[in-house]
């Protein structure tokens, strides 16, 4: 009698549950590890976009003061609008709407993205807002500062109502009639030299804040800001020489 030889098993191709288990504990490790530095790379850009957006600022608002008399924007109100719009005439993004490539303004809103940090979308503001609604940056202003740190001192004008009003760099408006921005020329004249710097020494055009990041820590605001700084420990500044440094958030507290 012939007798049939014995039939293999063909070799296992799936992995084992231990391998399996094994494997999830290898990637969560290197989540674990990766995501971190995700975080940082990403909270970087953030803060390099920033600082790109105030650079660009910065460049519009020479280009307007060579093309108005050497004139900064103005008037303009404190905090800067997000919103280019036609009936709001006073707002730094409608002086410089020529000098940044968007469209001209009518009565529908644009929603100009170089007033927009990415590191917004970090923020909790307690209630449903888009990033529109939220003041970010603050041009030059003393209302808006400590009076050691008031590095500029106010022009005062007499409107046409005989009212006497304080005037800033970026003009007034609501006096009547409304008053334009300073000239940059004028700028460094309006130094008050009878502050000092926290560190020593006097301010200078390089150590006095044109536009600055805001938040709710700094002071109460009229509008809607982020509630502690977007970069955590830091603000991004554009300076009257027209460079942007990183400083800490104390720096004008």
């Amino acid at each position: 009698m012939q007798i049939s030889p014995m039939k293999t098993r063909p070799p296992q191709s799936g992995f084992t549950l231990l391998e399996l288990l094994a494997g999830i504990a290898i990637l969560a490790v290197l989540s674990a590890l990766l995501l971190p530095a995700v975080g940082k790379i990403r909270n970087s850009t953030d803060r390099t976009k920033c600082v790109s957006n105030l650079r660009t600022l910065g460049i519009a608002i020479n280009l307007y003061a060579t093309d108005n008399d050497d004139r900064l924007p103005g008037p303009c109100p404190t905090g800067l609008g997000r919103t280019l719009v036609d009936n709001q005439r006073t707002q730094m993004i409608y002086h410089l709407q020529p000098y940044l490539d968007l469209p001209t303004p009518t009565t529908s809103p644009v929603y100009p993205e170089i007033l927009h940090c990415p590191s917004l979308r970090n923020v909790s503001f307690g209630t449903p807002m888009k990033w529109q609604d939220i003041t970010l940056y603050a041009a030059y202003s003393n209302v808006d500062l400590p009076a050691d740190k008031r590095y500029l001192k106010d022009r005062q004008i007499v409107d046409d109502n005989g009212t006497s009003w304080p005037v800033g760099p970026w003009g007034r408006s609501n006096s009547t009639p409304g008053y334009p921005g300073w000239k940059r020329i004028t700028i460094s004249s309006q130094i008050d030299e009878t502050k000092t710097l926290p560190g020593g020494g006097k301010p200078t055009l390089a150590t006095i804040p044109a536009i600055r990041e805001i938040d709710a820590s700094l002071k109460t605001w009229p509008w809607p800001t982020p509630p502690k700084a977007v970069h955590g420990a830091f603000h991004n500044v554009l300076f009257f020489d027209w460079h942007v440094e990183s400083v800490p958030v104390t720096a004008y507290q």
